[in-house]
């Protein structure tokens, strides 16, 4: 990876306005880690209520809003891989924003978003 590449990232990764940012959708997420490759995110009350366990397709609106802030910041594009849901039966949510995608798509499946 070029040099400069992962120094955008961190810098990203770091910003803690871009951080404030991803968490503002509601439902109560928290940042659980934060690495150069990688922001994780858990939740323990859905953003869309008990109606995500009629319509668990709503959690692509979640991976999706991650997904455009962390593309658009990063410059680089960036993945999201939705590991735990509660549309699902799971006690929480757990989403994963990859900022280093081929890392990500070496190990997970996920949804990818690109920079506009």
């Amino acid at each position: 990876m070029p040099p400069g590449r992962e120094n955008r990232r961190q810098r990203s990764v770091r910003s803690g306005s871009r951080r404030r940012e991803l968490l503002t959708i509601g439902g109560g997420f928290s940042v659980e880690e934060v690495t150069a490759a990688r922001i994780t995110l858990v939740n323990d009350r859905c953003p869309f209520g008990e109606a995500v366990r009629r319509a668990p397709a709503l959690c692509r609106m979640t991976s999706s809003v991650f997904g455009g802030i962390a593309a658009r910041n990063t410059g680089l594009g960036a993945a999201v891989v939705s590991e735990e849901r509660i549309a699902v039966g799971d006690p929480q949510c757990r989403v994963v924003v990859w900022l280093d995608v081929e890392e990500q798509s070496a190990q997970h499946a996920g949804h990818r978003y690109e920079p506009v």
